[in-house]
């Protein structure tokens, strides 16, 4: 069992309620975010800060381990493996904090 304030953050991660600097794909909503402000690279989103952000690399590894590849069936895996929810809560956790976010 996770303690809460890392089931927040993964909580707030997986809805996309974490006010990460994300892309939206709502056509309702003028995003101006089409690429990363940390990377430069595509646009942002919740498997770009998990997967690929090179910026948030070395957290990555330290947290997560270099055992994936920044692909769906890798993010699938860590997102719903009770073997690795913890590493990936506390990766958001980690995230959120460097970001300044209010969890």
């Amino acid at each position: 069992m996770l303690p809460p304030y890392l089931a927040k953050s993964l909580l707030l991660f997986r809805v996309r309620n974490s006010l990460l600097p994300v892309s939206s794909f709502d056509p309702n909503v003028l995003n101006t975010e089409t690429h990363c402000k940390f990377c430069g690279t595509h646009g942002p989103d919740e498997f770009h800060y998990l997967m690929s952000c090179n910026h948030f690399s070395a957290d990555r590894k330290k947290l997560i381990g270099n055992n994936f590849v920044a692909n769906v069936l890798d993010f699938k895996k860590l997102m719903s493996s009770s073997v690795y929810i913890s590493s990936v809560a506390l990766f958001t956790h980690v995230l959120a904090k460097k970001l300044k976010l209010s969890i």
